[in-house]
């Protein structure tokens, strides 16, 4: 069932011709023409909850509509499960047609020749991207091609409760650097006991001119003093109590912690304001990260794709997968049975449809992104390394150290060295 991946689409364009005239879909560059998938199954595989699952099956069946006699093969599960059963599909050279990436999976199946690259696609306009920003294509790229499209937008941000700051008496402006931070939550938890979440080492770092990753090479994208000046700043939250610690939430969830004002704000995503709008029965506001404080660049914020469609590399019908994605990208009806659950939409088109029937967590919600795409963000890092979860292991094992205060602030430094050496070392062994 599988074939030679885009050379399918030149057979196909050179047959478009003696087609015209048939009942066609699509656009005028890049047309579909219906009939050539009446008996067709086309493979389309994600991960999601319940709510989700049941929103994208409506999705799928007014896309069938479009071509009479196409067959989508549904494959879906929960997201714990989804990454090992596409591992096994990838393994077996059996990708679906469609399937679901994280973007920070994508350069390990690019590396593997498992994802097709999109940019004839969309050059051939069966995938359309007319108004959607750079910085957003962004996180479906690998080293400068296209091979993933972002099903809509995110961002790394502050969601907090502004009440519990009026209790304290004290407010965001001006709050520019990781020193400013640590003094409102200082004044936070002095006055009312609430807590908040100490800053991603990520969005620290590239304010610091680095990153995760480096941009150029196999190689962390940090120092060990970058790494220093975090976990000091992370170790002294915690010791002090204005920073949540673990034992503080593990056993409930952020809204939870929100309603009970155990803390004032969270440390996570755009995509969440609504969520935990509902959960906490709070009105909740969002804010960009500061930056530290010998900072090199003030927008270290990155606008990230939610997921990524792709693309299997031998699908026998590129064109049509690559269809699907543009439906799903360009078309209202994505947006009226899905909403914004796969994040904000690509399109500047299908953000100003959303908008018009946003609810006030989803303006707010759009009002951030569009601040942050207005040259207030830079370009998402896509060279993540496979060995991404190796790296990640030995973050975790050693942040331990800081996380339960089983180290001193003199320690620090030489924990931080053993960070970035023994980082270093792992990446050295894919070489």
């Amino acid at each position: 069932m599988k074939k030679k991946g885009l050379l399918a689409i030149g057979w196909f364009l050179g047959t478009m011709l003696c087609l015209a005239g048939c009942g066609q879909f699509g656009k005028e560059e890049g047309v579909i023409t219906a009939e050539k998938y009446a008996n067709i199954s086309l493979r389309i595989a994600w991960w999601g909850e319940e709510g989700r699952n049941e929103r994208t099956v409506q999705l799928i069946r007014e896309f069938e509509k479009q071509y009479p006699g196409l067959k989508v093969e549904m494959e879906y599960c929960r997201s714990a499960d989804y990454q090992s059963k596409l591992s096994i599909q990838a393994s077996g050279n059996d990708l679906p047609d469609v399937f679901q990436l994280t973007y920070g999976n994508l350069g390990l199946y690019v590396s593997k020749g498992q994802v097709m690259e999109l940019d004839s696609l969309v050059e051939e306009k069966y995938i359309q991207l007319v108004d959607v920003d750079e910085m957003i294509l962004a996180g479906g790229k690998y080293q400068g091609l296209l091979y993933g499209i972002p099903t809509g937008t995110n961002a790394q941000c502050m969601i907090y409760n502004p009440k519990m700051l009026e209790a304290a008496d004290i407010s965001l402006e001006g709050m520019e650097t990781l020193s400013d931070y640590a003094q409102v939550c200082r004044v936070v938890y002095e006055k009312t006991g609430a807590k908040a979440h100490n800053i991603s080492y990520d969005e620290l770092f590239r304010s610091m001119g680095g990153d995760k990753f480096s941009r150029e090479g196999n190689d962390i994208g940090f120092t060990a003093e970058m790494m220093e000046i975090f976990w000091t700043d992370k170790l002294k939250g915690i010791t002090e109590g204005y920073y949540i610690g673990p034992d503080d939430w593990k056993s409930v969830d952020e809204g939870t912690n929100l309603a009970k004002g155990i803390i004032w704000c969270h440390g996570g995503f755009t995509n969440e304001l609504e969520t935990l709008e509902k959960e906490s029965g709070l009105e909740l506001e969002l804010a960009k990260y500061p930056v530290a404080d010998n900072a090199v660049r003030s927008d270290s914020a990155v606008v990230t794709p939610n997921m990524l469609w792709c693309i299997a590399p031998n699908t026998e019908h590129p064109e049509l997968a690559a269809a699907f994605i543009d439906y799903f990208t360009n078309n209202p009806i994505t947006y009226d049975i899905c909403g914004t659950d796969r994040g904000i939409p690509i399109s500047a088109k299908m953000r100003a449809h959303v908008n018009e029937d946003a609810s006030l967590a989803e303006q707010k919600t759009n009002a951030f992104m569009e601040y942050l795409l207005d040259g207030n963000s830079m370009e998402l890092n896509m060279n993540i390394s496979p060995a991404v979860s190796q790296i990640d292991e030995i973050y975790d094992e050693l942040d331990r150290y800081v996380r339960y205060q089983q180290i001193t602030e003199e320690e620090i430094p030489a924990l931080a060295e053993e960070c970035v050496r023994r980082m270093k070392e792992t990446l050295r062994k894919l070489d």
